[in-house]
């Protein structure tokens, strides 16, 4: 049930949205430093981070595009297929809106959806006003921008041991994001495996290896989550509870 009482506010939204605002700027830290240490201009991850505000598709897009070998397609499939999930954050989000809250105000929202906020807003279960929302998201966008501009300016000045610390940074991050859950879900642990398999499959065999790297992390995604859908179906609700 969604409480239609105590209307949640701007200063509401902005106050969940510290300790996002504060993750955000870390990690935007490191995706700017490694972008200008992949040899983009300091101008380049700030644009990048004005524009898309996705953590996981801006790292895998300046890998690939850092790479030279990536084609147009890769890329575009790519940012599709990892930023898809939003879609489906939206659609649950547009259930949850006040009414007043009319289209535009939906599309200014929209830009802000991210895992960390859509999860902060539907804890809440309330209806989500305008005023929260773009509170609460434009608190972690601000954290997330003041990280990326302070990664890319520092990024060109920091010694070349610095820098490559940093080159492995990003990927460290996917690593402590994705055991967590492993550990705790047997359906997770398996499609991370199966994945991680395909990976290293593209790598050590040749014949595959000759596909862009592009392609390969849609391949190892998309099949990760196929044999955790088939493997782990989620049941309905009403399903065996009878009529």
């Amino acid at each position: 049930m969604i409480a239609k009482d105590n209307r949640l506010t701007a200063r509401a939204g902005a106050k969940d949205a510290v300790p996002i605002c504060l993750g955000y700027f870390a990690v935007a830290l490191t995706f700017g430093v490694a972008a200008v240490g992949y040899g983009f201009p300091a101008w380049t991850p700030i644009i990048i981070s004005l524009t898309n505000y996705t953590g996981s598709g801006q790292a895998l897009g300046v890998q690939l595009l850092a790479s030279a070998a990536a084609t147009l397609p890769e890329l575009l499939v790519a940012m599709l297929v990892i930023n898809l999930r939003y879609s489906l954050m939206s659609m649950t989000l547009s259930q949850l809106l006040a009414p007043e809250v009319t289209l535009w105000q939906r599309f200014v929202i929209a830009f802000g959806v991210t895992d960390e906020n859509f999860a902060v807003a539907v804890s809440r279960r309330k209806e989500l006003t305008f005023g929260y929302l773009l509170a609460l998201e434009g608190t972690a966008f601000a954290g997330w921008m003041g990280g990326t501009v302070v990664g890319a300016l520092v990024g060109g000045v920091l010694p070349e041991v610095v820098m490559t610390a940093f080159g492995i940074a990003l990927p460290a991050m996917f690593v402590a994001i994705i055991l967590p859950p492993c550990r705790k879900s047997r359906p997770v642990l398996v499609v991370v495996l199966v994945a991680v398999a395909l990976s290293c499959a593209f790598y050590y065999i040749p014949v595959l290896g000759s596909l862009g790297r592009g392609w390969a992390y849609v391949i190892c995604g998309v099949a990760g989550a196929l044999v955790g859908a088939l493997l782990f179906p989620v049941k309905d609700e009403g399903e065996g509870g009878g009529e």
